[in-house]
């Protein structure tokens, strides 16, 4: 069946096996490994829609839609990166591109030197209006929402102390010419706030291909920065 691929033979002893079969069935069905998209882009000039690939410099499965290779599966774990010790912001570099349009960002593990919460700053952008809403909720059972106008980074996009810290944020369009926008709830790990949610844009129209994560004070020791790309479709 040229041109689509065909769901399943059975190979059978004494039979015939021609080139059109081992293409077809055997050569277009396994996962073909790639040292990188440029190196399988090379080797596989005529992909066939579902063929599937590995690519080792970006540790990624990608499956030819018809029209592009991309990723098979909802979420894709793009970098994992350890965040030192004692130190207040932590750079990733080369995570944001083409590949995927919206993206999540988590921290785990690791502690704060005090009570504090996380920034989040696009590239080396630290103007163009950072702007947000804040929503905080309190132990007392009160909250309250408060607003970000032209701030340097996004504010409240997780929360740290000597116990712990955590991050779970959500980025729209960092790599397109467009508003970036965020989502994240928080967690204050103390007994004065227990956290709240915070959604902001950025006013610009700027590609990024990298983020810092900061602190509005203290420093941070461990943890586990992880990127993942939303599937396009």
């Amino acid at each position: 069946m040229e041109g689509s691929l065909v769901a399943y033979k059975v190979f059978t002893n004494g039979s015939v096996l021609p080139a059109s079969d081992v293409n077809t069935y055997l050569m277009d069905q396994s996962t073909a490994v790639f040292s990188s998209s440029a190196t399988r882009a090379a080797a596989i000039t005529s992909p066939v829609e579902g063929q599937l690939t590995y690519l080792e410099d970006v540790n990624l499965y990608q499956s030819y839609n018809g029209s592009d290779w991309v990723s098979p599966f909802g979420l894709t774990l793009i970098k994992t990166q350890t965040i030192g010790s004692a130190v207040s912001t932590a750079v990733v570099s080369d995570v944001f591109s083409a590949d995927y349009e919206n993206y999540k960002i988590t921290i785990t593990g690791g502690v704060g030197s005090a009570d504090s919460t996380f920034t989040f700053q696009l590239g080396s952008q630290t103007t163009g209006y950072y702007g947000g809403t804040l929503f905080n909720v309190y132990s007392t059972n009160t909250a309250s929402a408060s607003g970000v106008n032209n701030g340097s980074a996004f504010t409240l996009v997780g929360a740290l102390n000597t116990a712990g810290q955590s991050m779970n944020l959500d980025v729209t369009a960092p790599f397109l010419a467009a508003r970036t926008s965020i989502s994240a709830p928080y967690a204050r790990q103390n007994t004065a706030a227990n956290g709240g949610f915070t959604s902001g844009f950025l006013n610009t129209s700027d590609s990024y291909t990298g983020f810092t994560v900061g602190l509005n004070t203290g420093t941070m020791t461990g943890g586990t920065i992880r990127v993942y790309g939303y599937k396009k479709a």
